[in-house]
């Protein structure tokens, strides 16, 4: 998230590949003039400058600026889809795009509530069901977004219960069923959210049951 509007200030554009192979990468490189590469930890090409945030130094701010005024129609990132017919193709997203996404989202998606929002997305961040859900969303409404990456259904199970009430976690169906048959007790939630491939009806009753809560697909 800090990446993502560092670069967004800056009038760059983030490159959000379908991977972190060292391929993939230095084939944006070649699509892309002037790419580098910020990352947290992984295999990085030697052809390409890169940032690991594991290393950087955070400095303190010395004082509170002011919200910065982004046009509407600035390309602010690019995401590509798998590539598995081919290349991966290009998807142009510019500020406006997220600013109603966002705007829709809340209005259909979520629920009312006067309090915060506890919010874990079990997306990756850089496909963009991830992106809007797990870092757009809580740019703009009162959404606190949780900052562990669970995997596993036991992993996804503890930080649930970690997380305070009026919870709403964003899935896939193929994660969805993952825990649903995993047998373990989730706490209540008051959403789940749902997108990326067909979800199944028997699945969808199932999710309701197990989480005690209303689920919504995106679709």
């Amino acid at each position: 998230m800090v990446v993502l509007c560092a670069t967004i200030i800056k009038k760059q554009i983030n490159l959000l590949p379908p991977n972190k192979q060292i391929a993939t990468q230095e084939e944006l490189c070649r699509r892309y003039e002037k790419t580098y590469l910020i990352h947290d930890g992984c295999d990085v090409s030697e052809a390409i400058f890169s940032i690991d945030l594991n290393h950087v130094i955070l400095a303190k701010a010395d004082s509170t600026q002011a919200v910065p005024r982004i046009d509407l129609d600035q390309l602010v990132a690019i995401s590509f889809t798998s590539g598995s017919t081919g290349h991966s193709k290009p998807n142009e997203k510019t500020w406006n795009t997220f600013v109603e996404s966002t705007r829709i989202n809340r209005t259909y998606m979520l629920p009312e509530s006067a309090q915060t929002i506890n919010l874990l997305a079990t997306v990756p961040a850089q496909h963009m069901w991830g992106l809007e859900t797990s870092a757009i969303m809580a740019l703009f409404i009162d959404v606190c977004v949780v900052d562990a990456m669970p995997f596993f259904p036991q992993d996804i199970h503890d930080v649930l219960h970690g997380m305070p009430s009026r919870r709403v976690m964003v899935s896939t169906p193929v994660y969805l069923c993952a825990l649903v048959e995993s047998g373990l007790q989730f706490p209540a939630l008051d959403t789940v959210l749902c997108a990326t491939s067909p979800l199944g009806r028997e699945l969808a009753s199932n999710v309701e049951q197990t989480f005690d809560t209303t689920l919504k697909e995106v679709w």
